[in-house]
């Protein structure tokens, strides 16, 4: 079983749903509001993109991704290792 933890306190804006096509869970959160690893791995992607911001992705065993969007800042790098909970980035 894949367990996550929330990545950040806030409202919960969209919630995952397949059959929209909508693959996460979207939070409404105040700028600089703490991101945290929903669940051990290692970051895969780091970096700025045009269409969602500063965005993370980390990679878990059992072959899931994680993806933080709309970051103020990023705190963590490819290749870097992170536990479940650990700071990882701000909400943008």
């Amino acid at each position: 079983m894949f367990h996550l933890t929330p990545p950040t306190t806030g409202f919960l804006t969209r919630e995952f749903i397949p059959a929209d096509f909508h693959f996460g869970i979207d939070y409404a959160a105040k700028e600089g509001t703490p991101v945290v690893a929903a669940s051990p791995g290692y970051v895969i992607f780091a970096g700025w993109t045009s269409g969602d911001g500063n965005m993370m992705m980390i990679s878990h065993a059992g072959g899931f991704v994680t993806v933080y969007k709309h970051n103020k800042s990023l705190l963590k790098s490819v290749g870097d290792a992170v536990r479940r909970g650990e700071l990882i980035a701000q909400v943008g």
